[in-house]
């Protein structure tokens, strides 16, 4: 081999050292950061969870942090003792589980269609799609339409519009 490939051999290693150094580097950062936003998104529910198992007293002199202090289940048994409070829990699960069907339904039709490149219209569709996405009508049209196809008072008012 030449002292030309060597050099040329050398400096590709080094060069590769060098990016391996800078991606370990970078991961670090990319970590750190991430872990900083989990734990700043997870400490106020693990506040909140911790409050909620704990007694009044150490509740009401500020002293529950993360841990609950005074450990105590009487709010709990309290909530879930209420009939009203637990068909309520039932009726936003059944709530949650028929609107992520239907939104996920209609989701993977237009996707569908949309990923069609022969699809007549296909651009005006997706524009009409993403335009609404981003601006809706308002409040007070939404409850004028809800009102005149008499979906007052009824789960459909709180499903269709989404």
């Amino acid at each position: 081999m030449s002292e030309r490939a060597v050099n040329i051999m050398g400096e590709r290693a080094t060069n590769i050292r060098n990016k391996r150094a800078t991606n370990n580097v970078f991961d670090a950062v990319i970590i750190v950061c991430l872990t900083l936003s989990v734990l700043a998104c997870l400490i106020p529910f693990i506040h909140i969870l911790a409050v909620s198992f704990s007694g009044t007293v150490p509740i009401a002199s500020g002293k529950v942090t993360l841990l609950p202090l005074d450990f105590n289940v009487e709010a709990y048994k309290k909530v879930f003792s209420d009939a009203a409070m637990i068909r309520s829990l039932g009726f936003t699960v059944f709530l949650t589980v028929l609107f992520t069907v239907l939104c996920m339904m209609m989701t993977v039709a237009a996707g569908y269609a949309l990923s069609k490149k022969d699809l007549k219209g296909r651009k005006i569709f997706m524009f009409i799609i993403v335009v609404t996405m981003f601006f809706s009508g308002g409040i007070i049209p939404e409850y004028i339409l809800t009102r005149e196809l008499h979906l007052l008072n009824t789960i459909w008012a709180l499903i269709l519009p989404g």
